[in-house]
């Protein structure tokens, strides 16, 4: 090879590197909460580290937690030293907004954290609108640094609440206007941003839920709309019910970065049939 073949090489080699490295695993995963009706292996005492197994083998350098209360932070801390920890303060019982926020402190570095509820009052402890259940939603964020290339980058962490009562489908619709308000006001229109969740919500055409996706849609991008991908349902219910495409329920949306596989983690590969009644799901990007 003369001297132009060989720079030409190194110089491809050093773009396909430094592509590779600036990639991000992006995950969202509703952990189904320590519920003592769930016994045996769906028990969170049984799952946990199965859920412990699920994150070292597959290494998300960020993940939305869904449904995770105090007792399961604190497991998951233990079994997971490696990985940080943002959460909405004032939560982790029966009131809702459950929704935490881990990070791989090996890939990257946090720079800002924040929460806010879903409500008129984001910055305190309140109800979702109207909804029926009269729980707290929330949404936790947090601004990082992807170490090997110094690119920044912001996640936001949410739950989207149940019901399709008028007001239910009314209080969804806010939450999801809400979550893109404060992605444009904290993130802005030019930074990779991502929202990652459970929705309770698909995009079937007979799905009325469907119209409280839409702020999301009109702002970012379905992390599902790339060329390696799948529709299967993500909510499983410990493989209890009949599993239809209006189950499909998990979402991850980004705006400004390159999404080049979408990811569903619906096989029973780490030592129990379901680590949860929802599958993870996970987009690698390049930001």
């Amino acid at each position: 090879m003369n001297c132009k073949g060989m720079i030409l090489a190194a110089a491809a080699a050093l773009f396909v590197c430094a592509s590779a490295m600036s990639e991000v695993k992006v995950m969202g995963f509703n952990i189904r909460y320590n519920s003592p009706k769930d016994t045996g292996e769906t028990s969170w005492d049984v799952r946990k580290t199965a859920v412990q197994k699920f994150i070292r083998e597959i290494q998300p350098d960020v993940v939305a937690v869904g449904e995770a209360r105090t007792s399961m932070r604190n497991d998951l801390k233990t079994l997971l030293p490696e990985y940080g920890q943002i959460e909405i303060a004032g939560t982790g019982s029966r009131s809702g907004a459950n929704t935490i926020l881990i990070y791989n402190k090996n890939t990257v570095e946090p720079l800002k954290e924040g929460w806010f509820f879903h409500s008129d009052t984001p910055e305190k402890p309140s109800r979702c609108w109207q909804h029926s259940t009269g729980q707290w939603r929330g949404t936790c964020w947090g601004k990082f640094k992807e170490k090997s290339t110094g690119k920044d980058f912001y996640f936001f962490a949410t739950h989207l609440c149940l019901g399709i009562k008028n007001h239910d489908l009314e209080a969804k619709l806010n939450s999801a206007v809400l979550n893109v308000m404060k992605m444009k006001e904290i993130a802005g229109e030019d930074a990779p941003v991502f929202i990652a969740g459970d929705m309770n919500a698909s995009r079937e055409a007979d799905d009325i839920r469907r119209w409280g996706l839409q702020p999301f849609h009109l702002w970012m991008k379905d992390g599902r709309d790339v060329p390696v991908t799948d529709h299967e349902p993500t909510f499983n219910g410990f493989g209890k019910i009949k599993l239809t495409p209006r189950h499909v329920l998990d979402y991850i949306y980004y705006r400004n970065a390159k999404v080049s596989k979408f990811e569903n983690f619906n096989k029973p590969d780490w030592g129990v049939p379901y680590i949860s009644d929802h599958y993870p799901t996970m987009i690698t990007a390049e930001l």
